[in-house]
């Protein structure tokens, strides 16, 4: 409602997870459009992979566009391909229409497929599949073309010329499923803490100008509009540098 007063076109690309009935849809919470999944990947069958919950092989995963089931089950084939189509088109209308836009692109990836688990837990297109029968896939997979998604935005991102004036935020909601174990990835050394250890709570993003390291004469990595003395956005405060921009 707070970007809709100010005159942003809204779109999510992605998973929802916040309720699959029609009226908690993102259509229907403030977004102009939809393009994705209600659920994570273990939320459904897919072809050739039925859930150990789905008993009757009826509960298959669908994909939405607006408030319509488009397909049902989802092909995973190329789902990433069509995400990332449909992020760059929302861009490139938006930028033609010169509307200011907030873009929303909660992944799929790497969400690993339902129990039970089979040869192969995670999921990839054919594109990126290193398997014999994609959509079945590696975890490295998965992360690669999570990737490759993320570029083809920010590619758009440069090709529509928004690049300087888009503020782009990569998070995580979490770490892998350990239970899951190699379907999910790894923790490696970390304790699911280090950003509450090293960085600093406030620090939100770079609103531009970004640099991969700190220098001498650049102890930040964030600069407002070339001044080196403004690290503020909408009184955000930038922090100081702490290894992340």
């Amino acid at each position: 409602a707070y970007l809709k007063e100010k005159d942003y076109a809204t779109s999510i690309v992605g998973k929802w997870h916040l309720g699959h009935q029609e009226e908690y849809l993102p259509t229907n919470q403030g977004f102009d459009e939809w393009y994705g999944i209600p659920y994570h990947m273990s939320g459904g069958s897919i072809d050739d992979h039925l859930c150990g919950f789905d008993t009757n092989s009826t509960i298959w995963l669908p994909l939405f566009e607006g408030t319509k089931i488009v397909q049902q089950p989802v092909d995973l084939t190329d789902l990433a391909q069509r995400y990332a189509k449909k992020a760059r088109q929302f861009i490139e209308k938006s930028v033609e229409a010169s509307k200011s836009f907030f873009l929303y692109v909660p992944f799929s990836h790497v969400h690993q497929l339902c129990a039970p688990q089979q040869a192969s837990c995670q999921w990839a297109s054919n594109q990126f599949s290193s398997r014999k029968n994609p959509p079945n896939a590696t975890f490295e997979d998965a992360v690669e073309e999570m990737d490759w998604i993320a570029g083809e935005i920010l590619s758009q991102l440069e090709s529509s010329n928004v690049v300087e004036e888009t503020l782009v935020i990569f998070t995580s909601d979490n770490g892998p499923w350990l239970a899951e174990k190699s379907c999910s990835g790894s923790k490696g050394p970390f304790e699911g803490k280090w950003l509450q250890d090293n960085v600093d709570l406030e620090c939100t993003a770079c609103p531009h100008d970004y640099i991969p390291s700190p220098t001498a004469d650049r102890p930040r990595r964030c600069v407002l509009q070339g001044k080196e003395d403004l690290y503020q956005i909408d009184g955000i405060h930038c922090g100081e540098d702490v290894g992340l921009g």
